[in-house]
């Protein structure tokens, strides 16, 4: 047939006359080929940016050291965040289409742990803070010491809390709920903006707390034990709450988890003893203790 002798009235060989065009290395503009090849270089480089930066985190779970326990920190975070996801998308707060990975952890050298949510870190082959491409997937970063103690890998639930607060896009409506609650109860603009600078921290804890209990509170008395020059001194650009004020905080919020039970009420009231047996009673504090109540409702109501 004109076809089996590859004939140029046969469609399959238009085809590919067509994409011999498109490819040709040499063609009518060499100099616009060049450029393109550079151009495509560079994408390839990028690319090859960003699984430079997931290559340790994957490559560290065959460790023999190291792969049990990120087994374990993954689960933690997979617990923590996709049945709030699949809770949302039942709810058709989000379509389920946009359901997504939870976050990978991952082990470095940090005095606490960290999270960058989806879409806030971007990516270059030299410089990071200034990439284009954005992290697809939340990463949570853990101290190496962590591994020690996996009690401590409750603190993921808190870095969960931020992921879930971006990926459900919460922080207008949660910074509105402060601007709307909070007057109403009489409590004065600057104390306003101060827990409006402290609401991702806040919330995260919060969110934390509802996730894994007041073991969460234990992990961070352990993390804030600080000088006391550093833990009971307010500095109002901090994001974090200041120490001595976040473990009264999250002291306050466990009593709320389960309204009236005698076990997180003794388990909060120990909490409370022993952080006051370290830093005693700082008056300075007082209003935003009494603001509590308030900002619970605000932003977990």
């Amino acid at each position: 047939s004109p076809c089996g002798r590859r004939s140029r009235g046969c469609p399959g060989r238009r085809r590919a006359d067509r994409a011999g065009t498109q490819h040709d290395p040499v063609g009518r503009d060499a100099e616009q080929f060049a450029a393109k090849a550079f151009q495509l270089t560079n994408v390839i480089i990028k690319s090859q940016g960003v699984w430079d930066y997931f290559r340790d985190m994957l490559e560290l779970r065959f460790s023999p050291t190291f792969k049990e326990a990120l087994w374990i920190a993954d689960t933690v975070a997979w617990d923590s965040y996709r049945p709030v996801l699949e809770r949302a998308a039942d709810e058709q707060i989000i379509p389920r289409a946009k359901l997504r990975e939870p976050p990978l952890t991952y082990l470095t050298a940090a005095l606490s742990p960290a999270t960058f949510a989806r879409t806030t870190r971007t990516f270059e082959s030299v410089d990071p803070k200034q990439g284009t491409v954005r992290l697809p997937i939340p990463v949570i970063e853990l101290p190496w010491d962590h591994v020690e103690n996996v009690w401590e890998f409750t603190s993921i639930a808190h870095e969960v809390g931020h992921d879930l607060e971006a990926d459900l896009d919460l922080r207008p409506l949660l910074k509105l709920n402060l601007d709307t609650i909070l007057p109403a109860q009489g409590v004065p603009q600057a104390r306003i903006d101060q827990w409006k600078t402290w609401e991702g921290e806040v919330f995260a804890d919060l969110v934390g707390l509802q996730l894994v209990g007041p073991a969460l509170t234990e992990t961070l008395f352990d993390l804030l034990l600080w000088p006391a020059n550093m833990a009971t001194v307010l500095k109002p650009a901090e994001l974090h709450p200041t120490p001595y004020l976040r473990i009264l905080l999250n002291v306050a919020y466990i009593k709320t988890l389960i309204p009236g039970n005698p076990t997180l009420e003794k388990h909060a009231n120990e909490i409370f003893d022993k952080w006051l047996t370290i830093y005693g009673e700082q008056a300075q504090f007082s209003d935003f203790i009494k603001d509590f109540p308030h900002v619970f409702k605000a932003l977990m109501d």
